[in-house]
C-alpha cells in the first residue's frame, strides 16, 4: 500500500505560493492572441476564419465566427465530421474563462 506524507507547509511559503497563483492569473488575460482574420463575403452563416495563438505556445488554426438563425454571432472551434455524419471539436478548450477570453477576442477582432 502506498503511504502518503502529509505536507506541511510554513504561512509564508503558503503566502508566496498565493502570490505566484495570483500574478499568473492576470497574467492569462493576454494570453490568447488572434494571428489572423480572414472575413468571408458570402450569405453563409460563417463569416470568418481565425488562426488564434494561446499563452505563445499552441496556434489553432479553423476557429470560425459563425452568425446563428437569430443573427447572433458566436465562435466556433475546429471540428470535423465523424463517420456517422456528426461533428465533433478537434480542439477543446476545457477551461471555462479561457473560453470567454477566446469568445471576446475573436469577437473583438472581428469587430474592429
Amino acid at each position: 500500500m502506498l503511504k502518503l506524507k502529509r505536507l506541511t507547509r510554513e504561512p509564508k511559503e503558503l503566502k508566496q505560493i498565493l502570490n505566484s497563483a495570483i500574478v499568473n492569473l492576470k497574467r492569462r488575460k493576454t494570453m490568447i492572441k488572434v494571428e489572423r482574420l480572414h472575413r468571408l463575403n458570402n450569405s453563409s452563416q460563417v463569416k470568418a476564419f481565425v488562426d488564434v495563438v494561446f499563452y505563445e505556445q499552441v496556434l489553432v488554426k479553423g476557429v470560425k465566427v459563425v452568425k446563428n438563425k437569430d443573427n447572433n454571432l458566436f465562435v466556433a472551434l475546429p471540428s470535423q465530421k465523424t463517420k456517422d455524419g456528426k461533428w465533433s471539436e478537434t480542439v477543446t478548450i476545457l477551461d471555462k474563462i479561457t473560453k470567454e477570453q477566446l469568445r471576446i477576442a475573436v469577437l473583438k477582432a472581428y469587430n474592429d
